[in-house]
């Protein structure tokens, strides 16, 4: 902390740019009302969204 009383913070994005982490999304089928975990690469490899 500063003498002002502020404060600064970094987030960080690493999972999948920089390390290989298990993170899991879980997906949340509506219709079905199942949850599905994927891993973040099988999510971008079999969905519409691509990354710009």
């Amino acid at each position: 902390m500063v003498p002002d009383g502020s404060e600064s913070s970094y987030f960080f994005d690493i999972d999948d740019n920089l390390l290989c982490l298990p993170t899991r999304l879980y997906l949340w089928n509506a219709e079905t009302r199942t949850e599905k975990a994927v891993s973040s690469g099988k999510f971008v490899a079999t969905s519409r969204w691509r990354a710009s």
